[in-house]
């Protein structure tokens, strides 16, 4: 079990990240290529990779239509902000979260 009781998952949880993937995020720090902020739906090299891992013949999702989040609050607040208009009312159950604030 990973826990996710403060949404960073850790080493000091349990959770080990590949070999691969550290290799990975290494090669890219030193390439210079990726030191600045990326779109905010994520970066198209990310949202292609998604799109390619869930397309199926029947169902193929473009990469336009896939949209990455860092952390869960932010996640949150952009699923709310384009399914809710202004007037709508969400519950928010307390104690809820630190960073989640009502938003619509």
């Amino acid at each position: 079990m990973i826990n996710l009781g403060l949404g960073e998952p850790s080493r000091a949880n349990g959770f080990e990240l590949p070999e691969a993937i550290n290799e990975a995020i290494t090669e890219i720090i030193e390439s210079q290529k990726c030191n600045g902020y990326t779109q905010a739906s994520g970066a198209i090299q990310a949202r292609t990779a998604v799109a390619e891992k869930f397309s199926t013949p029947e169902y193929p999702v473009d990469p336009d239509n896939v949209f990455l989040s860092f952390g869960c609050s932010g996640a949150l607040y952009s699923a709310i902000s384009v399914l809710c208009e202004e007037g709508d009312r969400v519950l928010v159950p307390k104690p809820g979260f630190p960073l989640c604030q009502p938003i619509c």
